[in-house]
């Protein structure tokens, strides 16, 4: 197993999601000497943690700024065959997810970022969108959630909890939202604020440019259909300011 890939990729996702709305401060700084002691260490005792592989033992939980009592688990799978060129992702990996739910290791809240040993391809998207699905059906926001948001003046759409992401993590070994080309990407998922933005701005929803669901960027922030993305671009006038539609 390639440890440097690992410590890379943990700490490209934790500058990330500090930025974009959840805790890490309770998340250790670990050097490559340290993940590989705890490697080395990890021995599952729960059947439902024993289906994944070791990689599983890098796994760490981020609790939301925003929403008490969400949590984004990020997910290391496919790591036992590393060294390996044709590993792939199988459709296993939806029901090894459920299988989480269902044992209450992830709450019924919480979403995931599963970082994989393998390419985003066709196949990987459409594993992907039909763990999101099976992940989602008979979901509602519990009331708990709801008063919550109700009392922050936040309107949120159910698929940001109980999101799936896959991440390839060769695209992780370097934090891409810092890259000078790529301006500034602002998630923005409240419903309300949505709607403010659309009536100063005199458009429609439909009227936007569009941002797909599956674009590396909009995976990253997190961005589900309904959220809109906010860019600001720098240039020689100043700041400009692009709004783009998720779907």
């Amino acid at each position: 197993m390639d440890i440097n890939k690992i410590y890379n990729s943990r700490n490209t996702l934790l500058k990330i999601y500090d930025k974009y709305g959840y805790d890490t401060s309770n998340i250790p700084n670990l050097s490559i000497k340290e993940l590989k002691i705890i490697l080395n260490e990890y021995k599952p005792e729960d059947q439902n943690i024993e289906t994944f592989d070791v990689g599983f033992s890098f796994n760490f939980k981020l609790p939301s700024k925003i929403i008490e009592g969400h949590n984004l688990h990020i997910i290391y799978y496919n790591f036992n065959d590393m060294l390996k060129k044709h590993s792939k992702i199988n459709k296993n990996i939806v029901d090894k997810i459920l299988k989480l739910y269902e044992s209450k290791y992830i709450g019924e809240n919480d979403s995931i970022v599963l970082v994989i040993n393998d390419k985003i391809n066709d196949t990987v998207i459409k594993l992907n969108y039909t763990t999101k699905t099976k992940i989602l059906i008979d979901y509602n926001i519990p009331e708990t959630i709801l008063n919550q948001m109700n009392s922050k003046n936040i309107n949120m759409s159910k698929e940001y909890f109980r999101n799936i992401t896959f991440l390839d993590i060769d695209t992780l070994q370097f934090n891409v939202l810092d890259h000078e080309m790529v301006p500034e990407h602002l998630p923005i998922h409240d419903k309300n604020e949505i709607k403010e933005i659309l009536n100063q701005n005199n458009v429609t929803m439909n009227q936007l440019p569009i941002i797909s669901k599956n674009d590396p960027i909009s995976k990253l922030i997190r961005l589900v259909p309904g959220d809109i993305c906010k860019i600001k671009r720098i240039n020689v006038s100043g700041e400009t300011i692009y709004y783009r539609l998720c779907k």
